[in-house]
Protein backbone atom coordinates (compact mmCIF):
# COMPACT_ATOMS: atom_id res chain seq x y z
CA UNK A 1 0.00 0.00 0.00
CA UNK A 2 1.19 3.69 -0.94
CA UNK A 3 0.12 6.08 1.81
CA UNK A 4 -1.68 9.55 0.21
CA UNK A 5 0.99 11.53 -1.60
CA UNK A 6 3.50 8.73 -1.65
CA UNK A 7 5.21 9.22 -5.32
CA UNK A 8 4.48 5.75 -7.71
CA UNK A 9 5.33 5.19 -10.96
CA UNK A 10 4.06 2.46 -13.76
CA UNK A 11 1.87 1.43 -15.75
CA UNK A 12 0.70 -1.51 -13.29
CA UNK A 13 -2.06 -0.22 -11.35
CA UNK A 14 -3.98 -1.53 -8.74
CA UNK A 15 -7.39 -2.00 -9.50
CA UNK A 16 -6.41 -4.09 -12.64
CA UNK A 17 -3.39 -6.05 -11.05
CA UNK A 18 -6.20 -6.95 -7.99
CA UNK A 19 -8.81 -8.46 -10.50
CA UNK A 20 -5.95 -10.68 -11.83
CA UNK A 21 -5.49 -11.84 -8.35
CA UNK A 22 -8.99 -12.90 -8.30
CA UNK A 23 -8.45 -15.55 -11.20
CA UNK A 24 -5.04 -16.69 -10.21
CA UNK A 25 -4.88 -20.27 -9.03
CA UNK A 26 -8.32 -20.53 -7.81
CA UNK A 27 -10.03 -23.43 -9.15
CA UNK A 28 -13.69 -24.15 -8.60
CA UNK A 29 -12.87 -26.71 -5.71
CA UNK A 30 -10.49 -24.03 -4.13
CA UNK A 31 -11.29 -23.56 -0.51
CA UNK A 32 -11.32 -20.51 2.12
CA UNK A 33 -10.00 -21.51 4.93
CA UNK A 34 -10.41 -18.50 7.92
CA UNK A 35 -8.36 -17.04 10.56
CA UNK A 36 -8.82 -17.18 13.32
CA UNK A 37 -12.54 -17.97 13.15
CA UNK A 38 -12.03 -21.53 11.99
CA UNK A 39 -8.00 -22.05 12.48
CA UNK A 40 -6.71 -20.70 15.35
CA UNK A 41 -3.45 -19.77 13.65
CA UNK A 42 -1.99 -18.72 10.28
CA UNK A 43 -0.04 -21.79 11.01
CA UNK A 44 -2.78 -24.66 11.28
CA UNK A 45 -4.96 -23.41 8.29
CA UNK A 46 -1.53 -23.60 5.87
CA UNK A 47 -1.16 -27.16 7.41
CA UNK A 48 -4.63 -28.06 6.94
CA UNK A 49 -4.58 -26.14 3.12
CA UNK A 50 -3.92 -27.73 -0.60
CA UNK A 51 -2.86 -26.17 -3.82
CA UNK A 52 -5.50 -23.60 -4.21
CA UNK A 53 -6.45 -22.83 -1.34
CA UNK A 54 -7.13 -19.73 0.19
CA UNK A 55 -5.97 -18.53 3.82
CA UNK A 56 -7.86 -15.79 5.00
CA UNK A 57 -6.88 -13.45 7.79
CA UNK A 58 -9.42 -11.63 10.38
CA UNK A 59 -8.20 -7.96 10.59
CA UNK A 60 -5.82 -7.90 13.93
CA UNK A 61 -2.30 -9.03 15.00
CA UNK A 62 -1.36 -12.74 13.82
CA UNK A 63 2.18 -14.17 15.69
CA UNK A 64 3.70 -17.71 15.24
CA UNK A 65 5.83 -17.13 12.29
CA UNK A 66 4.36 -19.21 9.79
CA UNK A 67 6.25 -21.16 7.10
CA UNK A 68 4.83 -21.98 4.10
CA UNK A 69 6.14 -25.16 2.66
CA UNK A 70 5.33 -26.80 -0.31
CA UNK A 71 2.32 -25.45 -1.38
CA UNK A 72 0.94 -23.11 -3.66
CA UNK A 73 -1.99 -21.60 -1.56
CA UNK A 74 -3.21 -17.54 -1.61
CA UNK A 75 -2.10 -15.87 1.73
CA UNK A 76 -4.52 -12.59 1.99
CA UNK A 77 -6.46 -9.90 4.09
CA UNK A 78 -10.01 -9.30 3.33
CA UNK A 79 -8.53 -6.76 1.26
CA UNK A 80 -8.46 -9.64 -1.50
CA UNK A 81 -12.54 -10.45 -1.23
CA UNK A 82 -13.11 -7.15 -0.82
CA UNK A 83 -10.88 -4.66 -2.57
CA UNK A 84 -10.54 -2.24 0.67
CA UNK A 85 -7.29 -0.86 1.26
CA UNK A 86 -7.89 -0.22 4.97
CA UNK A 87 -7.69 -4.10 5.06
CA UNK A 88 -3.68 -3.76 4.65
CA UNK A 89 -2.63 -1.90 7.70
CA UNK A 90 -5.41 -3.94 9.33
CA UNK A 91 -3.97 -7.17 8.90
CA UNK A 92 -0.57 -7.79 10.43
CA UNK A 93 1.97 -10.87 10.62
CA UNK A 94 4.28 -10.12 13.68
CA UNK A 95 7.54 -11.86 14.02
CA UNK A 96 7.78 -10.77 17.53
CA UNK A 97 11.47 -9.84 17.34
CA UNK A 98 11.90 -13.61 15.90
CA UNK A 99 14.21 -14.85 13.12
CA UNK A 100 11.39 -13.99 10.45
CA UNK A 101 7.51 -12.74 10.31
CA UNK A 102 7.04 -15.75 7.15
CA UNK A 103 9.09 -18.14 5.66
CA UNK A 104 8.59 -19.62 2.44
CA UNK A 105 10.68 -23.02 1.55
CA UNK A 106 11.31 -24.72 -1.77
CA UNK A 107 8.30 -25.58 -3.95
CA UNK A 108 5.87 -23.67 -2.43
CA UNK A 109 4.81 -20.97 -4.66
CA UNK A 110 2.29 -19.21 -2.62
CA UNK A 111 0.58 -15.62 -3.38
CA UNK A 112 0.64 -12.92 -0.51
CA UNK A 113 -1.59 -10.21 -0.60
CA UNK A 114 -2.71 -7.48 1.20
CA UNK A 115 -0.86 -8.03 4.65
CA UNK A 116 0.99 -5.84 6.43
CA UNK A 117 4.94 -7.66 7.88
CA UNK A 118 6.41 -6.32 11.01
CA UNK A 119 9.10 -6.74 13.70
CA UNK A 120 10.98 -9.96 12.63
CA UNK A 121 14.77 -10.25 11.58
CA UNK A 122 13.98 -11.03 8.15
CA UNK A 123 10.12 -9.65 7.05
CA UNK A 124 10.17 -12.87 4.73
CA UNK A 125 12.69 -15.39 4.45
CA UNK A 126 12.40 -17.41 1.23
CA UNK A 127 14.23 -19.91 -0.44
CA UNK A 128 11.25 -20.93 -2.49
CA UNK A 129 9.40 -18.64 -5.02
CA UNK A 130 6.36 -16.38 -3.93
CA UNK A 131 4.25 -13.79 -4.83
CA UNK A 132 3.83 -10.58 -2.79
CA UNK A 133 1.60 -8.08 -3.87
CA UNK A 134 -0.39 -4.89 -2.32
CA UNK A 135 1.34 -4.94 0.78
CA UNK A 136 3.74 -3.37 3.19
CA UNK A 137 6.52 -4.67 5.63
CA UNK A 138 8.32 -2.53 7.96
CA UNK A 139 10.22 -2.64 11.20
CA UNK A 140 11.90 -5.90 10.60
CA UNK A 141 15.86 -6.07 9.45
CA UNK A 142 15.77 -6.69 6.28
CA UNK A 143 12.08 -6.33 4.65
CA UNK A 144 12.65 -9.20 2.06
CA UNK A 145 15.70 -11.83 2.50
CA UNK A 146 16.06 -13.87 -0.80
CA UNK A 147 18.17 -16.58 0.00
CA UNK A 148 19.47 -19.25 -2.41
CA UNK A 149 16.30 -20.17 -4.76
CA UNK A 150 14.30 -17.60 -3.55
CA UNK A 151 12.66 -15.47 -6.27
CA UNK A 152 9.13 -14.48 -7.80
CA UNK A 153 7.08 -11.05 -7.63
CA UNK A 154 6.72 -8.05 -5.53
CA UNK A 155 4.32 -5.55 -6.85
CA UNK A 156 2.47 -2.97 -5.48
CA UNK A 157 4.29 -2.98 -2.02
CA UNK A 158 5.96 -0.41 0.62
CA UNK A 159 8.98 -1.14 2.27
CA UNK A 160 10.10 1.21 4.79
CA UNK A 161 12.05 1.49 8.30
CA UNK A 162 13.61 -1.30 7.94
CA UNK A 163 16.90 -1.67 10.02
CA UNK A 164 18.89 -2.60 6.95
CA UNK A 165 17.54 -3.48 3.68
CA UNK A 166 14.06 -3.11 2.18
CA UNK A 167 14.74 -6.02 -0.32
CA UNK A 168 18.09 -8.41 -0.01
CA UNK A 169 18.79 -10.59 -3.00
CA UNK A 170 21.68 -13.37 -2.15
CA UNK A 171 23.10 -16.25 -4.00
CA UNK A 172 20.67 -18.24 -6.93
CA UNK A 173 17.60 -15.44 -7.30
CA UNK A 174 15.17 -14.53 -10.20
CA UNK A 175 12.96 -11.74 -8.91
CA UNK A 176 10.70 -8.83 -11.00
CA UNK A 177 10.37 -5.89 -8.35
CA UNK A 178 7.42 -3.72 -10.21
CA UNK A 179 5.77 -0.68 -9.01
CA UNK A 180 6.85 -0.47 -5.12
CA UNK A 181 8.02 2.06 -2.89
CA UNK A 182 10.85 1.46 -0.90
CA UNK A 183 11.51 4.48 1.37
CA UNK A 184 13.76 5.28 4.48
CA UNK A 185 15.46 2.01 5.08
CA UNK A 186 18.61 2.28 7.30
CA UNK A 187 20.57 0.46 4.52
CA UNK A 188 19.99 -0.25 1.03
CA UNK A 189 16.65 0.30 -0.80
CA UNK A 190 17.37 -3.08 -2.86
CA UNK A 191 21.01 -5.13 -2.28
CA UNK A 192 22.04 -7.56 -4.44
CA UNK A 193 24.79 -9.95 -3.72
CA UNK A 194 26.65 -11.26 -7.01
CA UNK A 195 27.81 -14.68 -5.41
CA UNK A 196 29.42 -17.39 -7.67
CA UNK A 197 27.25 -18.64 -10.35
CA UNK A 198 26.74 -20.80 -13.58
CA UNK A 199 24.01 -22.12 -15.21
CA UNK A 200 21.18 -20.95 -16.52
CA UNK A 201 21.11 -16.94 -16.56
CA UNK A 202 19.32 -15.27 -13.25
CA UNK A 203 17.34 -12.44 -14.42
CA UNK A 204 17.14 -9.74 -11.76
CA UNK A 205 14.79 -6.99 -12.89
CA UNK A 206 13.49 -3.66 -11.00
CA UNK A 207 10.97 -1.52 -12.99
CA UNK A 208 8.26 1.09 -12.11
CA UNK A 209 9.65 1.70 -8.71
CA UNK A 210 10.00 4.40 -6.34
CA UNK A 211 13.23 4.17 -4.49
CA UNK A 212 14.00 7.25 -2.00
CA UNK A 213 15.20 8.08 1.32
CA UNK A 214 17.07 5.23 2.08
CA UNK A 215 19.86 5.62 4.76
CA UNK A 216 22.96 4.03 2.43
CA UNK A 217 21.95 3.47 -1.77
CA UNK A 218 18.85 2.93 -3.66
CA UNK A 219 20.10 0.03 -5.37
CA UNK A 220 23.79 -1.35 -4.46
CA UNK A 221 24.99 -4.74 -6.69
CA UNK A 222 27.84 -6.00 -5.04
CA UNK A 223 30.42 -8.46 -6.72
CA UNK A 224 32.50 -11.26 -5.64
CA UNK A 225 35.09 -11.40 -8.06
CA UNK A 226 33.89 -13.48 -10.66
CA UNK A 227 31.67 -13.09 -14.16
CA UNK A 228 28.33 -14.70 -12.97
CA UNK A 229 25.61 -15.76 -15.26
CA UNK A 230 23.44 -12.51 -14.35
CA UNK A 231 21.54 -10.09 -16.06
CA UNK A 232 20.58 -6.86 -14.09
CA UNK A 233 17.51 -4.69 -15.84
CA UNK A 234 17.13 -1.38 -13.74
CA UNK A 235 14.07 0.27 -15.63
CA UNK A 236 11.83 3.27 -15.30
CA UNK A 237 12.52 3.71 -11.24
CA UNK A 238 12.29 7.32 -9.43
CA UNK A 239 15.82 7.25 -7.64
CA UNK A 240 15.39 9.99 -5.27
CA UNK A 241 17.30 11.46 -1.92
CA UNK A 242 19.21 8.19 -0.98
CA UNK A 243 22.15 8.89 1.34
CA UNK A 244 24.89 7.50 -0.76
CA UNK A 245 24.63 6.36 -4.32
CA UNK A 246 21.44 6.09 -6.40
CA UNK A 247 23.03 2.62 -8.04
CA UNK A 248 26.06 2.10 -6.22
CA UNK A 249 28.65 -1.12 -7.42
CA UNK A 250 31.21 -2.55 -5.03
CA UNK A 251 33.76 -4.97 -5.60
CA UNK A 252 35.50 -7.89 -2.97
CA UNK A 253 31.82 -8.81 -0.86
CA UNK A 254 32.16 -5.24 0.03
CA UNK A 255 28.60 -4.12 1.18
CA UNK A 256 30.15 -0.50 2.60
CA UNK A 257 29.56 2.16 0.00
CA UNK A 258 32.99 3.72 -0.68
CA UNK A 259 31.84 5.13 -4.18
CA UNK A 260 34.80 3.09 -5.65
CA UNK A 261 32.71 2.36 -8.46
CA UNK A 262 33.79 -1.39 -8.82
CA UNK A 263 34.38 -3.31 -12.25
CA UNK A 264 31.30 -5.46 -12.48
CA UNK A 265 31.03 -7.74 -15.32
CA UNK A 266 27.86 -8.01 -15.84
CA UNK A 267 25.27 -6.76 -17.79
CA UNK A 268 23.51 -4.05 -16.26
CA UNK A 269 21.18 -2.15 -17.96
CA UNK A 270 20.09 1.28 -16.80
CA UNK A 271 17.07 2.32 -18.73
CA UNK A 272 14.78 5.56 -18.33
CA UNK A 273 15.29 6.26 -14.23
CA UNK A 274 15.45 9.46 -12.77
CA UNK A 275 18.20 9.39 -10.47
CA UNK A 276 17.76 12.81 -7.98
CA UNK A 277 19.70 14.34 -5.31
CA UNK A 278 21.95 11.37 -4.19
CA UNK A 279 25.46 11.53 -3.32
CA UNK A 280 26.90 9.84 -6.27
CA UNK A 281 24.33 9.25 -8.95
CA UNK A 282 25.59 5.77 -10.39
CA UNK A 283 28.91 4.39 -9.67
CA UNK A 284 30.94 1.20 -12.07
CA UNK A 285 30.35 -1.24 -13.89
CA UNK A 286 32.42 -2.74 -16.79
CA UNK A 287 29.63 -3.57 -18.88
CA UNK A 288 26.58 -1.20 -17.90
CA UNK A 289 24.34 0.31 -20.74
CA UNK A 290 22.90 3.20 -19.27
CA UNK A 291 20.47 5.18 -21.99
CA UNK A 292 17.62 7.65 -21.39
CA UNK A 293 18.46 8.20 -18.00
CA UNK A 294 18.19 11.68 -15.97
CA UNK A 295 20.81 12.39 -13.61
CA UNK A 296 20.34 15.63 -11.63
CA UNK A 297 22.04 17.41 -8.17
CA UNK A 298 23.97 14.50 -6.88
CA UNK A 299 26.23 16.03 -4.08
CA UNK A 300 29.17 14.62 -5.85
CA UNK A 301 29.17 12.73 -9.00
CA UNK A 302 26.16 11.82 -11.36
CA UNK A 303 27.96 8.91 -13.30
CA UNK A 304 31.41 7.58 -12.00
CA UNK A 305 33.58 4.37 -13.56
CA UNK A 306 31.54 3.00 -16.34
CA UNK A 307 34.42 2.23 -18.07
CA UNK A 308 35.56 -0.85 -20.30
CA UNK A 309 32.93 -2.29 -21.92
CA UNK A 310 30.12 0.35 -20.81
CA UNK A 311 28.75 3.22 -22.45
CA UNK A 312 26.35 5.59 -21.40
CA UNK A 313 23.94 7.80 -24.43
CA UNK A 314 21.51 10.01 -24.52
CA UNK A 315 21.11 11.05 -20.94
CA UNK A 316 20.58 13.90 -19.48
CA UNK A 317 23.13 15.31 -16.39
CA UNK A 318 22.66 18.60 -14.65
CA UNK A 319 23.39 20.22 -11.32
CA UNK A 320 25.62 17.47 -10.12
CA UNK A 321 28.69 18.40 -8.44
CA UNK A 322 30.56 16.59 -11.27
CA UNK A 323 28.45 15.01 -14.21
CA UNK A 324 30.90 12.68 -15.05
CA UNK A 325 34.17 10.84 -14.39
CA UNK A 326 36.17 8.26 -15.73
CA UNK A 327 32.85 6.67 -17.87
CA UNK A 328 32.46 5.89 -21.49
CA UNK A 329 29.94 9.24 -22.32
CA UNK A 330 28.43 9.43 -25.93
CA UNK A 331 29.28 13.37 -26.16
CA UNK A 332 26.82 13.39 -28.98
CA UNK A 333 23.99 12.09 -27.44
CA UNK A 334 24.47 14.02 -24.02
CA UNK A 335 22.66 16.79 -22.55
CA UNK A 336 23.50 18.95 -19.77
CA UNK A 337 21.10 21.49 -19.20
CA UNK A 338 17.83 22.18 -16.49
CA UNK A 339 15.55 19.48 -16.50
CA UNK A 340 12.41 21.83 -15.57
CA UNK A 341 10.92 18.95 -13.08
CA UNK A 342 8.01 19.54 -11.46
CA UNK A 343 7.30 18.64 -7.81
CA UNK A 344 6.59 15.02 -8.88
CA UNK A 345 9.75 14.51 -10.58
CA UNK A 346 7.88 14.38 -13.58
CA UNK A 347 8.70 16.68 -16.65
CA UNK A 348 7.63 20.48 -17.06
CA UNK A 349 6.44 21.22 -20.35
CA UNK A 350 9.14 23.07 -21.23
CA UNK A 351 12.06 20.83 -20.33
CA UNK A 352 14.63 19.85 -22.43
CA UNK A 353 14.16 15.99 -21.59
CA UNK A 354 11.09 15.68 -24.04
CA UNK A 355 11.51 13.30 -27.21
CA UNK A 356 15.38 13.19 -26.57
CA UNK A 357 15.66 10.04 -25.92
CA UNK A 358 16.08 7.08 -28.41
CA UNK A 359 13.43 4.01 -28.84
CA UNK A 360 16.42 1.57 -29.48
CA UNK A 361 20.08 1.39 -28.69
CA UNK A 362 22.75 -0.70 -30.09
CA UNK A 363 25.96 -2.74 -27.98
CA UNK A 364 28.65 -4.28 -30.07
CA UNK A 365 26.30 -4.74 -32.89
CA UNK A 366 23.20 -5.67 -31.49
CA UNK A 367 20.05 -4.28 -30.05
CA UNK A 368 20.18 -4.01 -26.11
CA UNK A 369 17.13 -1.61 -26.05
CA UNK A 370 13.98 -1.30 -27.67
CA UNK A 371 10.77 0.61 -26.75
CA UNK A 372 7.80 0.37 -28.67
CA UNK A 373 5.74 3.41 -30.42
CA UNK A 374 3.00 2.77 -28.29
CA UNK A 375 4.85 3.14 -25.14
CA UNK A 376 5.89 6.77 -25.64
CA UNK A 377 4.43 10.03 -26.16
CA UNK A 378 5.97 12.12 -29.49
CA UNK A 379 8.45 11.45 -31.90
CA UNK A 380 11.35 9.95 -29.28
CA UNK A 381 10.92 8.25 -25.88
CA UNK A 382 11.56 11.07 -23.06
CA UNK A 383 14.65 10.82 -20.69
CA UNK A 384 13.86 9.76 -17.08
CA UNK A 385 11.38 7.46 -15.34
CA UNK A 386 8.32 9.89 -16.15
CA UNK A 387 7.09 9.91 -20.11
CA UNK A 388 5.57 13.19 -20.22
CA UNK A 389 1.73 13.38 -21.22
CA UNK A 390 2.33 15.30 -24.00
CA UNK A 391 -0.42 17.78 -22.75
CA UNK A 392 -0.28 21.87 -22.91
CA UNK A 393 -1.10 23.15 -19.45
CA UNK A 394 -4.77 24.75 -19.60
CA UNK A 395 -4.35 28.47 -19.97
CA UNK A 396 -6.65 30.12 -17.75
CA UNK A 397 -8.75 32.85 -18.97
CA UNK A 398 -7.08 36.21 -18.83
CA UNK A 399 -8.67 39.24 -17.85
CA UNK A 400 -11.08 41.33 -20.18
CA UNK A 401 -9.68 43.07 -22.83
CA UNK A 402 -6.26 40.95 -22.81
CA UNK A 403 -4.00 39.45 -25.15
CA UNK A 404 -2.27 35.74 -24.08
CA UNK A 405 0.66 33.96 -25.64
CA UNK A 406 1.74 30.39 -24.16
CA UNK A 407 5.28 29.34 -24.38
CA UNK A 408 5.69 27.24 -27.27
CA UNK A 409 5.49 23.35 -26.31
CA UNK A 410 7.94 21.60 -26.35
CA UNK A 411 10.81 23.88 -25.76
CA UNK A 412 13.34 23.75 -26.61
CA UNK A 413 12.01 21.83 -29.85
CA UNK A 414 13.85 19.38 -32.28
CA UNK A 415 10.63 19.52 -34.18
CA UNK A 416 7.63 20.92 -34.43
CA UNK A 417 6.51 23.28 -32.29
CA UNK A 418 3.03 24.17 -30.80
CA UNK A 419 1.73 27.86 -29.96
CA UNK A 420 -1.31 28.71 -27.97
CA UNK A 421 -3.11 32.07 -28.28
CA UNK A 422 -6.18 33.51 -27.06
CA UNK A 423 -8.22 36.61 -28.23
CA UNK A 424 -10.04 38.17 -26.19
CA UNK A 425 -12.41 39.82 -29.19
CA UNK A 426 -12.71 38.75 -33.20
CA UNK A 427 -10.19 40.93 -35.11
CA UNK A 428 -7.26 40.82 -37.00
CA UNK A 429 -4.28 39.23 -35.43
CA UNK A 430 -0.87 38.46 -36.61
CA UNK A 431 1.16 35.49 -35.46
CA UNK A 432 5.19 35.08 -36.60
CA UNK A 433 8.56 33.44 -36.43
CA UNK A 434 11.40 35.98 -36.11
CA UNK A 435 15.02 35.12 -35.23
CA UNK A 436 17.40 36.42 -32.82
CA UNK A 437 18.10 39.87 -34.92
CA UNK A 438 14.04 40.94 -35.56
CA UNK A 439 13.93 39.21 -39.26
CA UNK A 440 11.27 36.97 -40.32
CA UNK A 441 11.75 33.55 -40.71
CA UNK A 442 7.81 32.32 -41.06
CA UNK A 443 4.35 33.58 -41.19
CA UNK A 444 1.87 31.24 -39.36
CA UNK A 445 -1.84 33.10 -39.21
CA UNK A 446 -2.42 36.71 -40.69
CA UNK A 447 -5.71 37.84 -41.06
CA UNK A 448 -9.07 37.88 -39.61
CA UNK A 449 -9.24 35.79 -36.28
CA UNK A 450 -12.85 34.39 -34.01
CA UNK A 451 -12.17 35.11 -29.60
CA UNK A 452 -11.16 32.58 -28.10
CA UNK A 453 -8.53 29.84 -28.48
CA UNK A 454 -6.57 29.03 -31.32
CA UNK A 455 -3.28 26.35 -31.69
CA UNK A 456 -1.10 26.99 -34.61
CA UNK A 457 1.96 24.37 -35.12
CA UNK A 458 5.36 25.68 -36.52
CA UNK A 459 7.03 23.05 -38.60
CA UNK A 460 10.65 24.28 -37.84
CA UNK A 461 10.83 25.32 -41.88
CA UNK A 462 11.19 28.51 -43.02
CA UNK A 463 8.83 30.72 -45.50
CA UNK A 464 11.04 28.50 -48.70
CA UNK A 465 10.10 25.61 -46.85
CA UNK A 466 14.28 24.94 -45.78
CA UNK A 467 14.89 23.80 -42.48
CA UNK A 468 15.91 26.51 -39.92
CA UNK A 469 19.17 26.33 -37.79
CA UNK A 470 19.15 25.86 -34.25
CA UNK A 471 19.19 29.17 -32.41
CA UNK A 472 17.27 31.44 -30.15
CA UNK A 473 13.83 32.38 -31.67
CA UNK A 474 10.99 34.86 -30.85
CA UNK A 475 7.46 34.32 -31.61
CA UNK A 476 5.51 37.70 -31.79
CA UNK A 477 1.41 38.20 -31.82
CA UNK A 478 -0.25 40.96 -32.74
CA UNK A 479 -3.68 43.07 -32.70
CA UNK A 480 -4.41 46.12 -33.60
CA UNK A 481 -4.06 47.27 -30.45
CA UNK A 482 -1.55 45.02 -28.41
CA UNK A 483 1.40 42.89 -28.80
CA UNK A 484 3.03 39.88 -27.11
CA UNK A 485 5.91 37.89 -27.76
CA UNK A 486 8.12 35.00 -26.14
CA UNK A 487 11.61 33.51 -26.76
CA UNK A 488 11.84 30.04 -27.59
CA UNK A 489 15.13 27.41 -29.07
CA UNK A 490 14.78 25.16 -31.12
CA UNK A 491 17.73 22.29 -31.16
Amino acid sequence: MVPTGAPVCGALRSVALFAVLLAWGRPGSADTLEVPSAYATIQAAINAASAGDTVLLAPGVHTGRPTIAGKAVTLASRYLTTGDRAYIDQTIIDGTNGAWALRITPGSAPTIVGLTIRNSDDGIRATGKFRLLHSRVTGTTDGIDYEDGGGGLVSECVFEQNSDDGIDLDNRVNALIVNNTIRNNGDDGIEIRLQAYTGPTLSIVIRNNTILGNGEDGIQLISYGVLTSRTIQIENNLIVDNAMAGVGMMCCENTVENYQGAALKERVGLYHNTILGNNHGVTGGDSLIAVNNLIARSTQVGLKRAAAGSIAAYNLFFGNGIDHTTSNVDQATTLYEDPLLRSDYGLGYLSPAIDAGTASFLANGSVVWYQPANQYVGTAPDLGALEFSGLLPVIEDPPPGSLQLSAPFPNPSRGPAVFRVQLPAAGRARLEILDITGRRVRMLANGEMPPGRHELAWDGRDASGRGTPAGVYVVRLETASLTRSLRFVRL
